[in-house]
């Protein structure tokens, strides 16, 4: 269910930047790892894909207990693309974990799996 944040009468969703920033933020008070914001933002409808940057790339990539990770935040209601989707199955492939967050609970949920927390 997703959080609704009231301000009189007008309701906001959180926004995947404030998910974004409550995950950042709990990593790094947990210590978990080593974990950045991806600062590459596609822009929607044009392909930027190159041999040296694939399209998809999640929104927070990071290292812990030596395995990539990448987190993909999502809205409760958003969708990952048809790129990203490409890309989780070759990071996964690969041996990277991905994660896709639609709160704080989905990563800590992985990392209680993984053991990283």
């Amino acid at each position: 269910m997703p959080k609704i944040l009231s301000m009189g009468s007008w309701f906001m969703e959180r926004s995947e930047k404030m998910i974004q920033n409550e995950i950042l933020d709990f990593l790094r008070t947990r210590e978990i790892g080593y974990f950045w914001q991806n600062d590459s933002v596609g822009i929607k409808g044009r392909k930027r894909e190159t041999s040296y940057r694939p399209n998809g790339v999640p929104d927070i990539l990071g290292v812990v207990g030596g395995k990539f990770v990448g987190i993909e935040v999502k809205t409760p209601r958003g969708k990952i693309s048809v790129s990203q989707e490409v890309f989780r199955e070759r990071f996964i492939r690969s041996g990277g974990i991905y994660i896709l967050a639609r709160s704080v609970c989905d990563v800590l949920e992985i990392c209680k799996v993984n053991q990283f927390c």
